[in-house]
């Protein structure tokens, strides 16, 4: 058993080692409801290049007006010739293409782990695999659950607690 102190030092690895001998059952947590901080898609999987590129094939005119009030017929006619997209109008896409991928959303998942001097927190990523579940895995640990949230946070938008 290890020091709380000595825990939150270690190298990632040692911490997921630790994680994974303090519970046999790891992979079983993420069926565990209490242990989801929540979810978030993952921004670098978004690629943008083909609805700028071929917006008539991919729609990007059609879900724009779905998704932005503003967007105008003068808006469409300039991203149809080619003019790149606006902050908002890229974010209105991510947006379609994550709610689009069910599959590719990343669960957060948190519960506390007992040290000699205190507990700590672990956190790991649930990964979904279709019917087969989740999968959890990259465990690391942090010093409150409270942290663990702040770690999903920083995804923004892209969180869904």
């Amino acid at each position: 058993m290890k020091t709380v102190n000595a825990l939150l030092n270690a190298p990632r690895q040692e911490q997921s080692a630790w994680i994974r001998e303090k519970f046999p059952d790891f992979g079983e947590m993420a069926h565990e409801p209490s242990t989801c901080l929540g979810i978030f898609y993952p921004e670098d999987r978004i690629d943008l290049s083909e609805y700028e590129s071929y917006p008539e094939d991919y729609d990007t005119i059609g879900i724009l007006r779905q998704s932005l009030r503003e967007f105008t017929d003068e808006r469409e006619t300039q991203i149809l010739n080619g003019s790149p997209l606006t902050n908002a109008e890229a974010l209105a896409l991510k947006h379609h293409v994550a709610d689009a991928d069910s599959d590719g959303w990343v669960g957060v998942h948190s519960w506390e782990a007992q040290a000699i001097d205190g507990a700590v927190f672990v956190v790991a990523l649930g990964y979904s695999e279709g019917q087969g579940g989740i999968r959890l895995d990259d465990p690391w640990l942090v010093e409150s659950r409270d942290e663990a949230r702040a770690w999903l946070k920083k995804h923004k938008i892209w969180s869904r607690l």
